[in-house]
């Protein structure tokens, strides 16, 4: 019997037309810098459905149904619906109103996604619909705790699932190969000491496994001492990470110490340079891996996500970063004090501190369409515990965090590199183009792409921002993570605006163009640093 569609009008405001994710937009124009063939994406995944959202557009009240009607019968229709459906609910909460078609619009995409064990768009509607619902709840507080709706996720559970999830993503191995090998360029002639500072969060023991073996391979051998600082909030990590490091180390001849220290991203400020094992002389690299943007919250927000209108994404008004007082930016400065040889900092390459909900919502949905469908095409297949586990305690989690968290709440604030570049610059970085690195990343994601699998969708983009060129990791031409590298700067200089003269005139490098825009960014670089 055919389900029956109750009445809801769909899409935001009337007349309104909904984005070009970023996969579309890209296609736009083809980047002679990127390393992998176009990749289109698979009839029916989650990615195509977003295309296809995006392509159609929204027109005043499309789906405004009389009477009853049936769900469509054809895959690639039914994810069409439930992404609109997504979004009208998105604009129905934003209002704070239309609660009879709240929950009548997530009544349909518990309907077309069939309990979230289906395909993979399937899956990224629910969770996007259990986001939205828990957002719809939150107000009543008595509910949410009677059904321990509010409670941290197992810390056991997540460190499972963050393992399963780099080794299904291909994406996640080439951001950790492409730090390990800018890493080793920079201090390619460093003979003595090299202090390695990982700020902890998004790298794991493997990386570092990894980081010993290239070392050890250098042409002139490892450096005399490996001094290994790794942060992290569990101290059962910590004593696998030195045992697993060390082990590898004995094996290939190389001195390791390795140093741990319990703490989170939060509480770094205030730990200091003696704190994290740092010896003034010693040549030190800081990597920063999908953390800093956990404290990109301004301290005044008003709770219910608008920043200073100064920094509202999209913005293009000039300003000078003494604006900026996030405590992602005092780390920065923090950082820069170290006076680093090295800054690797790998990023999500999306747009997700966005104070309104409605692109937030849009914003999120193009990104993790293009993490689901990476998960689904994981080689060697996976089993659907595994995969279920990825999808609910990693993505299932930041989608949780993005969609119903407001105010300091919210630390999911995922930035493109354009805004990241200029917090670099500002803090007192310049930037530092690891070329050799650069060009063996991208021979590994060709090498990806030739072994077929889930690295057939893998590849690296050149992206150019403040006078640098980073390599943007991808999955199916959809930008997923940057990896940009960075030195202290000597000669301190007054900041430049957030956005450069150039981008907000229209010109200039943009965060959704890659491989254009580095002469203009290189020649007004003697603006901003010396």
């Amino acid at each position: 019997m055919a389900a029956e569609i109750p009445r809801l009008v769909l899409g935001g405001r009337r007349g309104e037309r909904l984005p070009a994710p970023p996969m579309a937009a890209a296609a736009e124009e083809d980047s002679p810098a990127a390393t992998n063939t176009r990749k289109h994406p698979v009839v029916g995944s989650s990615l195509a459905a977003m295309a296809a959202a995006a392509a159609a557009g929204i027109q005043p009240d499309p789906f405004a149904l009389v009477g009853a009607a049936e769900y469509p019968a054809d895959d690639g229709e039914r994810d069409l619906l439930m992404v609109r459906f997504l979004r009208s609910i998105a604009a129905a909460l934003a209002d704070g109103e239309c609660h009879l078609q709240v929950n009548d619009g997530l009544s349909c995409v518990a309907d077309l996604a069939g309990g979230g064990g289906g395909r993979s768009m399937q899956r990224l509607a629910a969770a996007f619909a259990e986001a939205l619902a828990l957002r719809f709840i939150l107000p009543c507080d008595g509910v949410c705790r009677s059904l321990y709706l509010t409670q941290a996720p197992p810390p056991e559970a997540v460190s499972a699932a963050r393992q399963g999830f780099r080794a299904m993503c291909p994406f996640v191995r080439l951001a950790a190969a492409a730090a390990n090998l800018s890493i080793a360029e920079v201090m390619e002639a460093e003979r003595g000491v090299v202090h390695v500072v990982d700020l902890g969060g998004g790298a794991d023991a493997n990386q570092w496994v990894e980081l010993v073996r290239v070392l050890a391979a250098r042409p002139g051998g490892p450096p005399s001492l490996l001094r290994l600082t790794v942060v992290n909030e569990a101290e059962d990590f910590l004593s696998a990470a030195a045992a697993y490091v060390g082990a590898e180390a004995q094996r290939l001849g190389v001195n390791v110490q390795f140093h741990p220290v319990k703490s989170s991203i939060e509480a770094l400020p205030g730990i200091g340079a003696a704190g994290l094992g740092v010896i003034a002389g010693q040549a030190l690299a800081v990597v920063a891996t999908l953390q800093i943007h956990r404290l990109l919250a301004f301290p005044d927000d008003d709770g219910v996500g608008r920043r200073p209108a100064a920094e509202q994404s999209g913005s293009r008004r000039q300003h000078t970063m003494t604006t900026t007082k996030t405590k992602a930016d005092a780390l920065l400065r923090t950082i820069r004090g170290l006076s680093p040889k090295l800054v690797v900092l790998t990023e999500h390459e999306a747009d997700h501190n966005v104070g309104e909900l409605v692109p937030r919502v849009w914003n999120a949905l193009n990104y993790y369409a293009a993490l689901f469908d990476a998960v689904e095409a994981s080689s060697p297949p996976v089993s659907p515990h595994d995969r279920a586990c990825v999808e609910r305690w990693v993505l299932g989690e930041e989608i949780m965090d993005i969609v119903v968290r407001e105010g300091t709440g919210r630390r999911e604030r995922h930035e493109k590199l354009e805004r990241w570049a200029a917090r670099m610059i500002a803090a007192g970085f310049s930037p530092m183009t690891a070329t050799k690195a650069m060009a063996k990343t991208e021979t590994l994601a060709q090498q990806m792409v030739a072994a077929g699998g889930a690295g057939a969708g893998a590849g690296v983009l050149r992206a150019a921002h403040g006078g640098g060129c980073f390599p943007v990791i991808c999955w199916c031409d959809v930008p997923v993570f940057s990896v940009s590298t960075w030195t202290a700067r000597r000669v301190l200089v007054p900041a430049p605006p957030l956005w450069p003269a150039a981008a907000a005139a229209g010109g200039g490098a943009s965060g959704s163009r890659y491989g254009d825009g580095l002469a203009t960014a290189s020649s007004s670089a003697a603006m901003w640093w010396t």
